[in-house]
């Protein structure tokens, strides 16, 4: 025999239960067929519902447990609970119960729970029945699809998704694609993670734009139905400052770019025709409005006799012919298009600037005159031309060199120290012009400087520099040596100390020039430093305290005048203005060139 406990609910008087309960504990003997006829008789099982049949107690175990005209009934329960009512009752005037639950998970492990309760007292059995089963799985070739998806957060470049898994069986993993009119995002792998729901995000998709997104299962490489959501991603906010700072740099960039351009452009057209870099660079450095009055038309120049020559360009005598009614005497410099190249066209351009500078307000009486430029061509590679006034008897190296060699035959002739003197005193009237206007020259030599007679060939000679801006060997090659770290022609041997060795130039290094000069006047067109004949000789002697000799056609004071220049310290060489009053004074005496015995 085998006993079990049960509790017993009765209610008092009256029938009403909130004025209390009390409960009384029987244990109620019930035999083996009792038990027995509690125990399912069957089971259904499908792959979403489970059905249950039984017993009802016996007549004998009815009458020992209710009051007569009583009822009581089964009450059978399933968990975990699928659905929102999942208790079945049956009555105990059935003698065969059934009890079906549905909507079940396929595959899924269930627990049924049987309890008897009869009217208004509650049988709870000491060994209440249990039983387990699982129900059926689908078996199927394709994956079930996703049973939810739905969006959970997104921004402008993104979406974040949540996934509701199958019931029916766990899956390999899930596709997710984002597809718009005018994008399609790459196929997102999300392994299944047995959770009852699943996170994924798609990233890099385009702002304030509209996708539908799919979402697949896939098993044993097989793609079930894919379940759609459509989304539309967030409009991309621009900080009104990072807008300006972007468009600025933006704007920084494109100028850059449209100015590295034209360059590119104009450096392939002067590869072409390198003459045309001429106005270019002219242009750039003293401005249209103070060009424009020199320019003069190609067709109003006539071109005569050779009068100079050097490996780059070449100087011709020529005539200008002013608005067709003036012809004005010219010597017209200009590059040789067969050798000359952007660096020499650069040069040429900067010495037109310097004329410019100092003939703008009508120039200076010891600086030689500009008359007009050419820059313009009319056919591919025509010559640029720098017109300046014609002056006769020409380059002073040259007017020396004429003395030199009518010495040995008349000697000197009458007044030679005065008039020598009176040349050197122009030339330091017209540094002292360069000096207020802050412009080097840089080559100051006898070979650039010219003699002007104002009344032909009679009257006092007066001398002007030019050949400004160190524009090298159009005349000569000889007197240019190269540098070896820059590889460039310069005039070694007339360059101050500083120049030679930190490439530093200023109006106190075209005083060391004008030393030089001096010594130039004094051997009647000498060479310097006969002996050296490269650039690390010259500085290493220079280092030492090494100057040139002092030649036999100058007084003593004139060649401590020359020694002056060239102090080693800029600070101590005189200025163009001390050299005028010293030479001067030296004039006054006869005591400069060839002082009289």
């Amino acid at each position: 025999m085998y006993c079990c406990n049960c509790t017993i609910v009765r209610s008092p008087p009256h029938g009403n239960r909130s004025c209390g309960q009390y409960q009384t504990m029987i244990t109620v003997p019930i035999n083996a067929t009792d038990q027995s006829d509690r125990k399912f008789n069957s089971t259904s099982v499908t792959n979403t519902s489970i059905t249950v049949t039984w017993r009802s107690f016996s007549e004998e175990t009815r009458r020992s447990l209710f009051r007569p005209h009583n009822f009581y009934f089964y009450k059978i329960r399933i968990s975990p609970p699928e659905i929102d009512t999942n208790t079945h009752q049956a009555f105990y005037n059935e003698d065969v119960l059934e009890a079906t639950f549905s909507g079940l998970t396929p595959g899924k492990e269930y627990e049924i729970h049987f309890e008897a309760v009869g009217d208004n007292d509650r049988l709870v059995l000491q060994n209440p029945y249990h039983l387990r089963l699982i129900t059926n799985a689908i078996v199927s070739t394709d994956p079930s699809p996703v049973e939810k998806v739905s969006v959970v957060a997104k921004s402008s470049t993104s979406v974040t998704l949540n996934l509701t898994p199958p019931k029916n069986g766990f899956v390999d993993l899930f596709q997710i694609q984002a597809t718009s009119a005018h994008h399609s995002s790459p196929l997102l792998d999300v392994p299944d993670s047995r959770e009852t729901s699943v996170l994924a995000t798609l990233s890099n998709l385009l702002p304030k734009t509209t996708y539908r997104i799919s979402a697949t299962t896939v098993k044993n490489g097989q793609r079930g139905q894919a379940a759609f959501v459509t989304v539309t991603t967030e409009h991309v906010y621009v900080d009104p400052k990072l807008v300006g700072s972007v468009t600025a740099v933006l704007v920084v960039v494109l100028v850059a770019a449209a100015v590295c351009t034209v360059r590119i452009v104009k450096r392939l057209r002067y590869r072409l025709d390198p003459a045309q870099l001429f106005k270019e660079v002219l242009e750039d450095i003293v401005g249209s409005e103070k060009m424009e009055p020199w320019l003069k038309k190609r067709r109003d120049l006539y071109l005569d006799e050779l009068i100079g020559e050097g490996e780059f360009g070449h100087v011709r005598k020529g005539v200008l012919w002013e608005d067709r009614q003036q012809a004005v005497i010219v010597a017209a410099k200009t590059l040789r298009v067969d050798r000359a190249n952007e660096m020499t066209y650069r040069d040429f351009a900067k010495e037109a600037s310097l004329l410019i500078e100092v003939n703008n307000d009508g120039g200076h009486v010891n600086i030689i005159g500009l008359i007009g430029l050419v820059v313009d061509g009319v056919k591919k590679k025509d010559p640029r031309y720098i017109l300046v006034e014609y002056a006769q008897p020409g380059e002073l190296l040259w007017y020396l060199l004429g003395i030199q060699n009518s010495r040995q035959q008349a000697g000197f002739p009458p007044g030679l120290g005065q008039q020598l003197t009176d040349v050197a005193i122009d030339i330091a009237r017209g540094m002292l012009e360069l000096k207020r206007r802050r412009i080097t020259h840089r080559d100051l030599a006898c070979r650039n400087i010219v003699l002007s007679s104002p009344d032909g060939h009679t009257g006092r000679l007066v001398a002007k520099i030019s050949d400004f801006g160190l524009a090298r060997d159009v005349y000569v090659t000889t007197q240019y040596m190269r540098h070896p770290l820059t590889n460039m022609l310069l005039p070694i041997k007339w360059m101050a100390i500083e120049s030679l060795i930190e490439g530093v130039y200023s109006c106190k290094s075209d005083m060391w020039g004008f030393g030089v000069v001096l010594w130039e006047i004094a051997t009647l067109g000498g060479t310097p430093y006969p002996e050296v004949c490269g650039y690390e000789t010259l500085v290493t002697r220079l280092r030492r305290g090494y100057r040139l000799q002092k030649p036999s056609g100058c007084s003593d004071e004139l060649y401590k005048l020359m020694n002056l220049c060239w102090q080693d310290d800029p600070d101590v060489r005189p200025t163009p203005d001390v050299v005028e009053e010293k030479l001067e004074q030296l004039l006054q005496q006869d005591q400069a060139f060839f002082p009289k015995a």
